[in-house]
């Protein structure tokens, strides 16, 4: 039996756990039915609308968007969604999935910080500044995905809102 990587090697664990589409969806959510898939990107996004609102004007950040669950219905309704992971199967995936939507950017990431989404989705200098100190947490705790929304100002664009999402149960915290 071959070692399986130390999941404090976020790159190499979801990369291997995500070499088919099947693979990635069991990993992602439990199951591989895209009804599931779709019932729990909905949810998720039902939960975003309630608590935050999402404007045809903001711009969506999904840190660890594994296979576009999240975006695939969120990106309809902003006017840009960049979706990160580290691993690229996943965002191959995301790519398949999100085909048909024009206002998607997908970015990987190394998993322990975010340099490179800032001036690979041209948010400005605040942002950039504060993506750039926003470290991953330990990937032991469980976070699946963090969603950040930048909402337009006279300025330039602000972050409005962080939501994460713990792995077990996929509820925010």
């Amino acid at each position: 039996m071959e070692p399986q990587p130390a999941r404090s090697e976020y790159k190499k664990v979801w990369s291997a756990l995500s070499t088919t589409e099947d693979q990635a969806k069991l990993h992602v959510i439990g199951v591989t039915e895209e009804a599931a898939l779709q019932s729990t990107g909905e949810e998720t996004l039902r939960f975003l609308q309630n608590s935050v609102g999402i404007g045809k004007e903001d711009i969506v950040l999904e840190i660890g968007c594994g296979i576009g669950r999240v975006g695939k219905v969120v990106a309809p309704l902003c006017r840009k969604w960049i979706g990160c992971d580290v691993a690229a199967n996943m965002l191959a995936l995301t790519a398949q999935r999100l085909k048909d939507l024009s206002n998607v950017e997908l970015v990987e990431i190394s998993g322990y910080n975010l340099s490179g989404i800032a001036d690979a989705s041209n948010l400005g200098t605040d942002i950039t500044m504060f993506l750039r100190r926003f470290v991953f947490c330990d990937p032991t705790v469980g976070f699946t995905s963090t969603i950040l929304i930048f909402a337009p100002t006279a300025a330039g664009r602000c972050l409005r809102t962080i939501v994460r999402f713990y792995r077990q149960t996929g509820h925010p915290i």
